[in-house]
């Protein structure tokens, strides 16, 4: 993904990804952007939404870097019938502050996805929603995968290291 900063003063909160349906207001999973502080610094904010709950990294983080290609896997992980986790790496590394585990919550149930989205809020691509703050993408997204499978630090790694020549 590559992204502008977004400041405090934009109303718009940039989507990038979901798997959802037309039940669930966030759906099963979504990736999105938020502003990023008064200070408007190079570093993006990043929100990620699990079985309708969001989870939100605390402030700005440095492994998202406005204006540059980063390459982010999020790895999703039923571990049990009450637990699953979630991790996303970013240029090939597990990055602190960006894996979480969930614990006696409902396992998501991804069958329940109807609708793969890019770029634009559920609400607003079928739905006409106005509301200011649902932004439409301001970026680039290249080569999207999915698996149904929960890739590993080691896989992750190797995707990435396929990719980093056209990484600028």
């Amino acid at each position: 993904m590559k992204h502008q900063a977004v400041p405090q003063s934009q109303a718009p909160t940039p989507y990038f990804f979901g798997l959802t349906n037309s039940e669930d207001f966030w759906g099963q999973l979504a990736f999105v952007l938020d502003r990023g502080g008064a200070d408007n610094t190079d570093s993006l904010a990043v929100k990620v939404a699990i079985n309708g709950d969001m989870w939100a990294v605390p402030g700005l983080h440095p492994a998202f870097v406005a204006g540059r290609w980063t390459h982010v896997v999020a790895s999703f992980k039923v571990v049990d019938a009450q637990t699953q986790t979630l991790t996303l790496y970013v240029n090939g590394a597990p990055v602190e502050g960006l894996s979480w585990e969930f614990v006696e919550r409902p396992v998501t149930d991804f069958s329940k996805s109807t609708m793969v989205l890019f770029g634009q809020w559920r609400q607003k691509a079928l739905e006409g929603a106005t509301d200011e703050w649902m932004g439409d993408i301001d970026g680039d997204l290249d080569e999207v995968r999915l698996y149904n499978i929960a890739l590993t630090a080691e896989e992750a790694k190797q995707l990435y290291d396929a990719e980093i020549s056209v990484i600028d």
